[in-house]
């Protein structure tokens, strides 16, 4: 299942009751949170929030274990949690345009999640401003 949502000033929290749901695309809103119950999409494969206000995402969003690629650009993030690095299958993350996110301390935290003993564990970080 695939959703598309766009121009909208509230995340629509209906969505989380989409078990099946692998595909959303939030882009281009006006909301500034994601709500702590994204962690409800379990079998979500791809996260794309671009062009939205977000300016920190929850902690529960570590605990999407089958996502893959995260889209991130063009909010106004100032910081990610702590252990999102950790996520054992995501394979992208696009953080342009997030111009208050220190990209030295996210180089600097991606060094240190992606152990060296993980054959084939490959994260992508897109980060330019």
């Amino acid at each position: 299942m695939h959703i598309s949502i766009f121009d909208s000033d509230y995340f629509p929290e209906s969505i989380l009751r989409l078990k099946a749901l692998q595909h959303l695309h939030i882009t281009d809103n006006s909301f500034d949170y994601l709500p702590d119950s994204i962690c409800n999409l379990v079998n979500l494969k791809t996260l794309n929030l671009t062009g939205n206000n977000l300016i920190e995402l929850p902690s529960s969003i570590t605990l999407l274990e089958n996502l893959e690629i995260l889209i991130l650009s063009n909010n106004n993030l100032t910081s990610l949690p702590d252990n999102i690095f950790e996520m054992e299958n995501l394979k992208e993350i696009w953080l342009t345009g997030n111009d208050k996110l220190d990209q030295d301390e996210i180089n600097s935290r991606i060094h240190i999640y992606t152990p060296e003993d993980t054959p084939g564990n490959k994260l992508e970080v897109y980060f330019w401003k």
